[in-house]
């Protein structure tokens, strides 16, 4: 077959879009026909997604589309749109998380859920719903009051937002035992 680069197994558990992609880009550069496409496709399936072969009765004859359909179906983007809209609209910042990973989750769940989007039009999206998942009312309604829109735009001033804040609250932490230090002084004789 002269195979040059090699495509990961599929499970099931990924995007399909996303393997597919990347498995027909491994197919151009191997110069790969259909025939061999089938039977390399075929190999890569692991566990559940394996259990499509099953049910396929003529497996000579069995076409690289055909096959492609079939795991379409049974993973094809429609199943797992409604699971990643429902994790991208249900996600909330959890305790520990940094704004930049919350951030990094949001865009990757709304490009799964928003793939025809523009960028811009997407980056709103995702804006909106990064603010709207932050876990600290005082950066949500600083984001919010501001107009920030943009997923970028929202992450750096939500950073910003968090080190000022940090950095403020060590000051008065610092001021208040200077404080109660003078305070105490004033009643040794």
């Amino acid at each position: 077959m002269g195979v040059k680069l090699k495509p990961d197994i599929y499970e099931g558990n990924v995007s399909l879009r996303e393997y597919l992609a990347q498995f027909n880009l491994i197919a151009r550069a191997n110069r790969w026909e259909d025939d061999t496409k089938t039977a390399i496709l075929a190999l890569c399936l692991r566990r559940r997604a394996r259990a499509i072969l099953e049910n396929i009765q003529n497996l000579e004859n069995l076409q690289f589309k055909e096959l492609k359909s079939k795991l379409e179906m049974r993973f094809g983007e429609t199943q797992t749109l409604q699971s990643y809209y429902s994790q991208f609209t249900n996600r909330r910042q959890k305790f520990g998380e940094s704004v930049a990973s919350l951030g990094s989750d949001i865009e990757r769940l709304s490009q799964s859920v928003y793939p025809e989007c523009s960028d811009t039009v997407r980056g709103k999206i995702a804006g909106a719903q990064f603010i709207s998942a932050l876990s600290d009312g005082f950066v949500k309604r600083t984001l919010q009051i501001e107009g920030v829109t943009s997923l970028r735009v929202a992450i750096e001033r939500a950073k910003s937002v968090k080190l000022i804040q940090e950095s403020s609250f060590q000051c008065k932490k610092g001021e208040n035992y200077n404080y109660e230090k003078k305070k105490g002084k004033n009643f040794y004789f």
